[in-house]
């Protein structure tokens, strides 16, 4: 009787402040709630506070993001959107002129912007799924060091994701975007330095990834398959890179160019010529040959290439022996030809392996991706050690895309234990690690050389058990744990 009590007084309170509306519908009724939810600190939504699984906003905003450097968990629950009205619904998460947000692990759905990030920067967007937006699933504007990651977004009324008004470095990885009424990822006006890597964006009803007036963004590394239109589309976009890509069954091609200059587009999987479209265009359809052993170079795979005969290698294709490059060069169309095409298609994107890495002092989920033509097995990972093992075969290049927090500081490759050169690439949040293979079953080590100072105990920051090894040691000439 008292605990019955306590709950009517509780919701009464509720009631006359406006912060909650219960409805109760049988045993397990969602919450209702009329007016957004504001948000200016770390907030995780668990079972403790929160007894049943679905939030429904009516009427209403869903989340407003009202202070800087600050986590949204959704911790596994559905926010929903219910109108009592005709018409679109409004933003599911709203980031409006804050820095330092992340969101993560929850469901949003039937919002007219799921999620929407304008005038904001170091925003990450990880582990969602994104349903039923009546316009973009992710919208981002004039915003900047923005990471979408590992989200599921599907039945976009619009755009899956779009980015436009002058947004730049945007980071798009590793998302499965499908089901979008017109594109998988937009970027528009004027937008810059975006990368689009690892995706999976299908059954679009017009472009996977349209371009639109931005330079300088590549797309690397999707399965752009099966959408309604091309592939990808660039119009009026200029040194962009379009690479390692996989674009088949797109109706009516693979790409379309129109006044667009100085693209490369290389080492991507086309169906053939007929799948190319360009108007007023100019771009490089390879990046050289290099070397008999290195097949970072060379130009695309194209399915219905008449002449994939790999009996000769060299820059003139006149040194007997194969090196996965066609003997004869590929006309596109007119002047545009591909001067080394694949002999057969680059290589495969990897699922992600999940790792635990430390994050400003706390142990999180993160993933580390490996782009090659390589079967991996035997992947480890110890952020305690600073250290990364795998074993590659039945290839001959691996590219690792990592978070700056896994492993850090300059890194140290070997394989088989033998010291290996690198080519080593950033951006404001990942690493990106790339190197040749000379031989089969090749057991790959890459190690963080940099540790933390004052890290003693290698757990990734520094706390009152550090001091204790110091105060424990102080006087030797060496350091136990």
């Amino acid at each position: 009787m008292k605990k019955k009590l306590l709950a009517v007084i509780i919701i009464a309170v509720l009631l006359a402040t406006g912060l909650a509306v219960f409805i109760a519908l049988g045993d397990e009724p969602p919450i209702r709630r009329y007016t957004p939810w504001e948000v200016n600190g770390d907030l995780k939504l668990d079972w403790d506070l929160y007894s049943w699984t679905t939030v429904i906003f009516v009427d209403c905003d869903g989340f407003i993001i009202t202070g800087d450097d600050v986590e949204l968990d959704l911790n596994g629950h559905i926010v929903m959107f219910e109108t009592s009205e005709a018409g679109p619904g409004p933003t599911g998460i709203d980031i409006v002129g804050r820095s330092g947000v992340t969101v993560r692990n929850g469901t949003i759905i039937d919002f007219q912007y799921d999620v929407w990030i304008v005038d904001s920067s170091k925003v990450t967007i990880e582990y969602m799924n994104i349903i039923n937006s009546t316009k973009r699933g992710i919208g981002i504007q004039n915003s900047n060091e923005v990471n979408i990651e590992f989200n599921t977004i599907t039945g976009s009324g619009e755009d899956g994701i779009g980015i436009d008004k002058n947004s730049f470095n945007v980071s798009v990885l590793g998302n499965d975007i499908s089901e979008s009424g017109d594109v998988g990822i937009g970027m528009y006006d004027n937008s810059f330095n975006i990368t689009a890597f690892n995706n999976k964006i299908t059954n679009i009803d017009r472009e996977g990834v349209h371009l639109f007036g931005v330079n300088h963004c590549t797309v690397s590394g999707n399965n752009i398959s099966e959408n309604g239109w091309y592939g990808i589309l660039l119009y009026d976009s200029h040194n962009n890179t379009i690479e390692n890509n996989i674009m088949l069954g797109n109706s009516p091609g693979a790409i379309s160019l129109d006044t667009s200059l100085q693209n490369t587009i290389c080492h991507n999987h086309f169906p053939g010529r007929d799948a190319v479209k360009y108007v007023d265009s100019e771009c490089v359809w390879d990046v050289g040959y290099g070397t008999p052993d290195d097949k970072g170079y060379g130009g695309n795979y194209w399915g219905d290439n008449e002449n994939m005969i790999d009996n000769f290698s060299g820059v003139n294709q006149d040194i007997p022996g194969s090196d996965g490059i066609c003997d004869e060069a590929y006309t596109i169309s007119g002047d545009d030809i591909d001067n080394y095409p694949l002999a057969e298609p680059w290589g495969t994107v990897l699922v992600e392996f999940p790792v635990e890495c430390i994050v400003a002092g706390e142990i999180k989920t993160c993933q580390v991706a490996v782009f090659s033509n390589c079967s991996i097995t035997d992947f480890d990972f110890d952020n305690k050690e600073r250290e990364m093992n795998f074993t590659a075969s039945d290839g001959d290049f691996c590219k690792v895309i990592m978070l700056k927090e896994a492993l850090h500081g300059s890194f140290r490759v070997t394989i088989n234990d033998v010291p290996t050169p690198c080519i080593l690439d950033w951006d404001d949040t990942h690493h990106f690690i790339e190197f040749s293979l000379t031989s089969n079953g090749s057991t790959v080590k890459i190690k963080g050389e940099v540790d933390i100072i004052g890290d003693l105990n290698k757990d990734g920051k520094i706390t009152i058990k550090d001091i204790f090894i110091v105060a424990k040691n102080f006087g030797k000439e060496s350091l136990t744990k």
